[in-house]
């Protein structure tokens, strides 16, 4: 059976922030990541749909990070242009 239509292509688009961020989880001071994460409808395996669109913030050394709302994503992304 051919599977001609899927979800699951995700494109992943990071930025650093300017300044150095403490990580309560790892310990380290670093610079982290804003990170927007889009889940893709595929048909023939070439994402055409935008599905789902995931922000958040995280450390770039252990991973770890928070949820960000489109808004906070958006006056983030602002700061560091």
């Amino acid at each position: 059976m051919l599977i001609i239509f899927g979800v699951g292509h995700k494109t992943y688009n990071n930025r650093s922030f300017r300044d150095a961020t403490y990580c309560f989880h790892c310990h380290n001071t670093s610079r982290w990541l804003l990170s927007k994460i889009t889940t893709w409808f595929s048909l023939f395996f070439i994402p055409v749909i935008p599905v789902k669109t995931a922000y958040g913030e995280l450390c770039p050394i252990c991973k770890q990070g928070k949820k960000l709302s489109r808004v906070e994503y958006e006056s983030k992304v602002n700061q560091t242009d």
